[in-house]
C-alpha cells in the first residue's frame, strides 16, 4: 500500500514590516530576507535574529540577494545599483562595488567539480607549462594585507573572521543581470571578468529576468525580456571558465591583494590628514578669536616682540595664558609629538612596505601576463586585467 505524502504548515512566524526579497542557505541553517524599508534581517531557522542591516541611504529597497556557496557571504543588491557583500558571522561589509543600471537579478555559483585547491596564485599544473615559477617574495616585505577594517580599531580575530578571501580554494561566480540588458560577471564577486551586452544578441533593447549557470560553469543561461514582453532564453558559451579557471583564479587573488592594499595605503593617508586638519582647525580657531582683538598686522607684531625682545602685550598674554593656556600648549606639543611619532610610525613603516608589497605584486602579475600573452597570442585571457583602471 502506498504511503501519502502532503505538505503541511509546521509554522508561522510574523513580522514588523513587508517581505520583498528572501533566500534561504543551503549550507547552514540561515535564512536572509529584506523588507519594503531596505533593511536585511538574517535569521536561524529557529528565528532567532542573528542581525540587522540598515541600507546605505534612506529611500533604498533591495532589489536581490545571493549567498556565496560556501554560505559566508551574501550578496546585496539595493535599487541604487549598489552591490554590498556582507559577513555572515559579524555583518562586516567586505566590498562594495557599483553597477551602472537597475539591477534585476544575481547568482552566485561556483565549480562542482573537485579539483586540487589553488594555494595563493603558486599552483601546480600537471601539463608542461612555460609559466615561470613564481616564490611570493612579498612575505618579506609584509605579511598578507589586513582588510582596511584595521584601521576602525577592531580586533585581531574579527579582521581574521572578515577577510575577504577566507577559505577561497575554488573559483566561483557572482553574476549581475540589469535591466538595460547587461550581464557583469565577477570572480568572487569583486573582480570583473567578463561583461555581456543582451542587446547585441536581440539588436534592440531588452532587460535581464533571470541567470543560470552550469554546474561545470561551461554555460551561462540568461533569460531576457524585451519591448513587447516577450521571454526569449539565451546560452552563452562559457568554457574559458572551466579551460583557464587556473589563471582567471590567480588573476582575481591578486587583484584583490592589490585592492586591498590600495585601500590600506588611502585609509591610512586619509588618517594623518584628518589627524592636522582637526589640529590645525582648533588653533586657527583660538587664533582667530585673538585677531579680532588686535588691529590688522598686530599678531605678527606681537610675536616678533615676544620672541625676540621678550615683551607680552596685553592682548598677546591673555590669549596664552586664558586661550592657550599652560595645559593647552602642552596639549599642543604632545599633538605634534604625537602626530610626527604616528606619521612615522604609518607612512615610513606601513605606508613604505605596502608600496613595496603593491609594486611586487604588479611586478609578478606583469611577468604571468606577459608569458601568457606570449604563449597565446591569440587569446588573450589575462588582458581584462588592465581595463579596471589601475
Amino acid at each position: 500500500m502506498s504511503t501519502l505524502h502532503t505538505i503541511k504548515q509546521l509554522e508561522e512566524r510574523n513580522v514588523p514590516n513587508e517581505i520583498n526579497f528572501m533566500v534561504w542557505s543551503d549550507k547552514m541553517d540561515l535564512v536572509a530576507f529584506s523588507n519594503v524599508k531596505g533593511e536585511v534581517a538574517l535569521h536561524r531557522l529557529t528565528w532567532s535574529r542573528a542581525w540587522s542591516l540598515s541600507p546605505p541611504k534612506d529611500g533604498l529597497t533591495v532589489n536581490c540577494m545571493a549567498w556565496r556557496p560556501d554560505g559566508k557571504v551574501l550578496a546585496i543588491a539595493y535599487s541604487c545599483g549598489r552591490v554590498q557583500l556582507v559577513g555572515v558571522e559579524n555583518k562586516k561589509i567586505l566590498n562594495i562595488q557599483e553597477i551602472k543600471g537597475n539591477i534585476t537579478c544575481i547568482t552566485w555559483v561556483q565549480e562542482k567539480l573537485e579539483a586540487s585547491p589553488r594555494d595563493n596564485f603558486n599552483f601546480k599544473d600537471d601539463k608542461p607549462n612555460n609559466y615561470m615559477k613564481h616564490i611570493d617574495m612579498s612575505k618579506l616585505y609584509l605579511r598578507d594585507p589586513t582588510p582596511s577594517s584595521v584601521l576602525n580599531g577592531s580586533n585581531s580575530e574579527d579582521h581574521k573572521e572578515a577577510y575577504f578571501l577566507q577559505e577561497q580554494t575554488e573559483l566561483n561566480l557572482l553574476l549581475i543581470g540589469t535591466k538595460e540588458g547587461m550581464v557583469h560577471v565577477r570572480i568572487f564577486g569583486c573582480f570583473t571578468c567578463c561583461i555581456l551586452d543582451m542587446k547585441e544578441y536581440l539588436h534592440g533593447p531588452c532587460s535581464v529576468e533571470h541567470l543560470k549557470v552550469s554546474e561545470d560553469l561551461t554555460k551561462i543561461f540568461v533569460v531576457t525580456k524585451n519591448k513587447s514582453s516577450l521571454m526569449q532564453i539565451f546560452t552563452v558559451n562559457s568554457s574559458i571558465f572551466k579551460s583557464h579557471a587556473k589563471e582567471l583564479f590567480a588573476v582575481a587573488m591578486k587583484y584583490v591583494k592589490l585592492m586591498d592594499l590600495v585601500t590600506y595605503l588611502r585609509n591610512t593617508i586619509a588618517s594623518i590628514t584628518e589627524t592636522w586638519e582637526s589640529f590645525l582647525l582648533e588653533i586657527d580657531h583660538k587664533l582667530s578669536r585673538y585677531a579680532k582683538k588686535v588691529p590688522e598686522g598686530g599678531i605678527t607684531a606681537d610675536f616678533l616682540d615676544l620672541l625676540i625682545f621678550g615683551i607680552c602685550s596685553p592682548e598677546l598674554q591673555e590669549f596664552l595664558m586664558h586661550d592657550l593656556t599652560k595645559k593647552g600648549l602642552e596639549k599642543f606639543g604632545q599633538t605634534i609629538e604625537m602626530s610626527y611619532t604616528n606619521i612615522q610610525k604609518l607612512l615610513l613603516k606601513n605606508v613604505n612596505k605596502y608600496g613595496q608589497n603593491v609594486t611586487f605584486q604588479l611586478a609578478e602579475l606583469r611577468d604571468r601576463w606577459t608569458i601568457r600573452r606570449t604563449n597565446n597570442s591569440g587569446n588573450p585571457i589575462l588582458w581584462s586585467i588592465f581595463d579596471q583602471g589601475w
